[in-house]
């Protein structure tokens, strides 16, 4: 899922109210891990990224100021912002960052049947709604969270992607 919001210091909130555009946000730094594909994104969408070879050293960074915002999935970033409370890290509440970021299921070579068979099951459960309704059982209740219609939205490319996927949303 390619939508990132963003944990912060809780102090910082009053400068981030201020951004209105994707250039303004791109003017701050966030922080990433050294080797996670959403830092090569951000880096050629043109955002400056400090990164971390460790996922807790992200943390302990944003919490000294290190770098501005800490782009988290919407499964993860809630019970981040809890663990981390003490730390007066909380979830900005009025943008967001989206990309594409497609999940991939790997099957043998050997086993076109496999991939075949996944591919049509995949192809049938969207076209009935079916997908649709497992992804929301799963993913719904973070995404009601987010209320991303009333953040402001930036979309940006992901650069990784095969051209037959760049302008899917």
């Amino acid at each position: 899922m390619g939508v990132k919001i963003f944990l912060i210091r809780k102090d910082k909130q009053t400068m981030l109210d201020k951004i209105t555009t994707l250039d303004q946000l791109k003017s701050l730094t966030l922080g990433q891990g050294h080797d996670w594909p959403d830092t090569l994104i951000f880096k050629q969408a043109g955002f400056r990224v400090m990164t971390s070879p460790t996922y807790e050293g992200l943390f302990k960074m944003l919490a000294t100021s290190r770098f501005d915002l800490f782009p988290r999935a919407l499964p993860e970033i809630w019970d981040e912002a809890k663990i981390h409370a003490e730390e007066k890290l909380v979830v900005e509440p009025n943008f967001a960052v989206i990309y594409n970021l497609p999940a991939y299921i790997f099957v043998s070579k050997k086993n076109e049947a496999l991939a075949k068979r996944l591919t049509e099951g995949f192809e049938i459960a969207i076209k009935d709604g079916s997908f649709h309704k497992l992804f929301m059982t799963r993913h719904g209740e973070n995404i009601a969270k987010a209320q991303l219609k009333s953040r402001k939205l930036f979309y940006i490319e992901n650069p990784t992607l095969p051209p037959e996927y760049k302008n899917v949303r």
